[in-house]
């Protein structure tokens, strides 16, 4: 095999290196959209089924609390009653023009309404009509009126806001449980599609980095197969130009699937339909400029202190505890004996005649007077099992809520801590690659002369100016890994969304800066 004689390569060394020139890597032109990070979170917000998927569990929770609500809505209700009694007399009437049975007709009108209130008491008001008219006698009949109002009173079981309004109350409380929830669900997506959309543009970056590089490769080729034509190089040079083309060409079409994967994987998070997909869009922003980060043990703390404040579903399990507590408190009070106290207070009147005069007066009159009905009702159930089943299983309920609650709190530290952690790490990480990159420039720079004077190899070179591609993508990479570990930081820590009411909102910088501290 030949050796390689180093002066014999000075004659075409500087066609060679013109090919060798390698400048940092430009967003090629793609047929595909391109979109701004801005506009890729708010089509999230608006699209994505997901996300429409919690405002309508949201909506769920509004239902249920409607519904606990009706328990004390008013209710109007009326009866109208009608009934025709018949009685033999016996012995028979001497007078023979007298009937030999007695037959009494009456119809009841009933009209009122009905309110339970919030400490168990139902009122009752309500007005009745009531025509008799009989066979005996003048036969003209009587009507009578009675106008007052019932107050069904809870002594005991089910007396108290704890027993009446824990419906109520835990429908409220569980909706705002429904809405922090939501908040936090949301915001993950709004994270899934903010760190796809960093993966976009790292992609793209590669992919241009990759095409410049086969572009460097195939000019490099190309040159040393002329000069080999000409006798001046040997074929192991254009064995290993060749080589290098075809390893960049392979390394072009992996980079082009990882940005196909990165654009569908944007346009799903961003909820694009299947026909969108097939033109999902590229990114339009560059990587912000990354500053350096160094958490100390006291911002640790304040990050995990912060996130136990902003986390939505930290808050909604904090919410449940207070929703079982209600629920505790309700069977509590059942275990109680019964005892109702029912009271109704009436004006009562009657006129003679049946007709609508006799209705008015009736109603007008006060013949006889006022009345007042009081009734007591005692129920004890002698065992009582579904009460005390129903406590025990609310005890136990309520303990699982805070347990929950104390294991998200763990949690959140720790995620928090990494979260952090990992933020820092890309920073140095990402200066580390720059510094790196720029020192193989400089060391591309060296090698070039040297191969001028005939002092190292080709290969040596085309190595260096791999190291060289291997730093910028490294410096890509990092770039990325810096805006995944912020989103996430501000994910773990619940500064990424925002909810006003039940809608939801964040600030671009909450994509590009960390959390402030407290």
């Amino acid at each position: 095999m030949p050796t390689f004689r180093p002066r014999r390569l000075l004659c075409p060394a500087a066609v060679i290196l013109s090919a060798l020139a390698w400048s940092p890597a430009k967003a090629a032109e793609t047929p595909w959209p391109a979109i701004t990070l801005a506009d890729a979170v708010a089509r999230t917000l608006a699209d994505n089924p997901a996300v429409e998927a919690e405002r309508q569990r949201v909506e769920q929770a509004k239902g249920t609390r409607e519904i606990a609500k009706g328990t004390f809505d008013w209710i109007a209700f009326a009866q109208l009653q009608a009934s025709t009694r018949r009685d033999a007399i016996n012995p028979p009437p001497p007078v023979p023009a007298l009937p030999d049975f007695a037959r009494t007709d009456r119809a009841t009108e009933t009209i009122g309404v009905a309110r339970k209130l919030g400490n168990g008491v139902t009122i009752i008001p309500s007005a009745a009509l009531q025509t008799e008219e009989t066979n005996i006698g003048t036969g003209s009949g009587l009507t009578r009126s009675d106008v007052g109002v019932t107050f069904k009173i809870p002594l005991a079981r089910g007396f108290g806001r704890d027993a009446t309004e824990a419906d109520l109350r835990a429908g409220t409380l569980g909706l705002e449980a429904r809405r922090e929830q939501a908040r936090q669900e949301i915001a993950a997506k709004v994270a899934r599609t903010s760190t796809a959309y960093w993966r976009v543009l790292a992609a793209a970056q590669r992919l241009a980095l990759a095409r410049e590089a086969q572009a460097g490769a195939a000019r490099l080729s190309d040159n040393i197969r002329t000069q080999f034509k000409g006798g001046e190089l040997e074929s192991a040079l254009l064995d290993e130009a060749t080589a290098d083309v075809l390893r960049r060409k392979s390394s072009r079409l992996n980079a082009e699937q990882e940005l196909l994967e990165a654009r569908q994987d944007l346009g799903f998070n961003m909820g694009l339909s299947p026909d969108q997909l097939l033109a999902a869009p590229v990114a339009a922003d560059s990587f912000p400029s990354i500053a350096a980060v160094d958490w100390s043990p006291e911002n640790h703390r304040a990050l995990a202190t912060l996130a136990l404040e902003k986390r939505g579903d930290h808050a909604a399990l904090r919410l449940n505890e207070e929703v079982e507590q209600t629920f505790l408190r309700r069977a509590r009070n059942a275990r109680r004996t019964r005892v109702d106290l029912d009271v109704r207070a009436a004006l009562s009147g009657s006129a003679p005649g049946t007709g609508y005069d006799s209705m008015r007066k009736a109603a007008e009159s006060d013949l006889d007077g006022y009345n007042l009905t009081a009734a007591l009702n005692i129920e004890w159930p002698v065992l009582n099992h579904a009460a005390r089943g129903d406590y025990r299983r609310r005890e136990a309920a309520l303990r699982e809520a805070e347990t929950g609650s104390i294991e998200s709190r763990n949690a959140i530290a720790a995620t928090v801590a990494v979260a952090a952690e990992a933020l820092s790490s890309a920073a140095a990480q990402n200066a580390f690659a720059a510094e790196t990159s720029a020192a193989f420039a400089r060391v591309v720079e060296s090698q070039r002369n040297k191969f001028t004077k005939g002092e190292t190899t080709l290969s040596t070179l085309v190595q260096n100016q791999d190291r060289y591609y291997d730093a910028r993508a490294a410096e890509i990479q990092s770039a990325r890994a810096y805006f995944s570990a912020l989103v996430q930081l501000r994910l773990v820590t619940g500064t990424l969304v925002e909810r006003n009411a039940d809608a939801y909102s964040l600030a671009l910088d909450a994509l590009s800066a960390p959390p402030q501290l407290p």
